[in-house]
């Protein structure tokens, strides 16, 4: 059933709306990305906050996006889609939030890396017949954030994990355990299963293993879309 804001499907919201943040992101290293869930709960927001902005950019998944503090609705997602070049899209939003227009610049460090992996690999699965999406990561409860609890019986994330030991590794090295920031951590889903871990300081893990996004985007001629290969290519269809 269609939203009322939106005509387009969820899955195309969520692909389109992590492209226009990553792409924010690309051209402005300060912003950071975050999940919100504005009104308890009623909203279901990926989130762009950081030096520049006043407030905060929210693409909500109902297919609305709104620049804060005025708290306007910019435009729908299907609307921003629909002009001409997609780099006119990310300048209707820069304008709106007050952002100054800055040239495409080649993507670089590991935060950076890390969302437009992200808009990546949500773009390959768009169309596959698994449902993909991508979530926040948190120890508990916490809008829509994906929770793992570190002390459940069962083994957490097992198709990433093969024992106990392996995963605990893995929580203390990311600091799950410890200091993770909200939007620090991102699961990709398959049809609800935890398949990767993306941490913004540039590492993927998967059942394959870790990979340095850094490291792989130099080694792959600083081409994205090696870039997503090297990291996910165990997991995406």
């Amino acid at each position: 059933m269609s939203s009322k804001f939106s005509e387009l499907s969820e899955r195309v919201r969520v692909a389109q709306h992590w492209w226009l943040a990553s792409e924010l992101a690309s051209h402005h290293s300060e912003l950071r990305i975050r999940e919100s869930a504005p009104m308890d709960g009623f909203y279901d927001c990926l989130t762009i906050e950081g030096k520049g902005l006043s407030g905060s950019i929210q693409f909500n998944r109902s297919g609305s996006v709104h620049v804060l503090p005025s708290h306007t609705s910019l435009l729908r997602t299907e609307d921003l889609l629909s002009v001409e070049g997609p780099r006119k899209a990310i300048r209707l939003i820069e304008r709106a939030a007050g952002l100054r227009e800055i040239p495409k610049a080649r993507p670089s460090g590991a935060r950076v890396l890390t969302y437009l992996v992200i808009a990546r690999a949500l773009q390959a699965t768009m169309n596959d017949f698994c449902i993909w999406d991508v979530r926040s990561l948190s120890r508990r409860p916490e809008g829509y954030a994906h929770v793992v609890d570190a002390d459940q019986k069962e083994l957490p994330m097992p198709k990433i994990f093969t024992n106990r030991r392996q995963f605990e590794g893995w929580a203390i090295s990311s600091e799950f355990l410890g200091s993770a920031q909200p939007g620090s951590l991102w699961v990709l889903l398959r049809n609800q299963e935890v398949v990767a871990v993306l941490d913004v300081r540039g590492v993927v893990t998967t059942a394959a293993g870790a990979t340095s996004l850094p490291l792989a985007y130099s080694q792959g001629g600083r081409r994205l879309t090696r870039l997503v290969d090297a990291a996910l290519g165990a997991v995406l269809p």
